[in-house]
């Protein structure tokens, strides 16, 4: 193996390092553009039932987004959620 493509290599295994890391920070942006435009539908008018389904599914949308920073969060690995963050329900 070439000095190079060791160096390739090592990229590439570090990419899933770094993925975990930009997971986190495109969903906490998305969270706030969703924040943003419930905001911007709570506070303009228009077509009432329009309105309210846009408003329910930014919410479902919302609420989505924070189970995927909840799962996205770093924990501490103990005894006691070890089998679940392994995959061993």
């Amino acid at each position: 193996m070439t000095d190079d493509e060791a160096g390739r290599q090592s990229v590439e295994a570090d990419h899933d390092l770094l993925t975990l890391g930009i997971a986190g920070a495109r969903l906490h942006a998305e969270v706030d553009a969703i924040r943003s435009r419930i905001a911007r539908m709570e506070s303009s008018a228009g077509n009432v039932a329009d309105s309210v389904e846009a408003s329910r599914q930014a919410h479902e949308r919302l609420r989505a987004l924070g189970e995927g920073i909840l799962r996205n969060t770093l924990r501490h690995i103990g005894e006691d959620n070890r089998r679940e963050f392994f995959g061993l329900f």
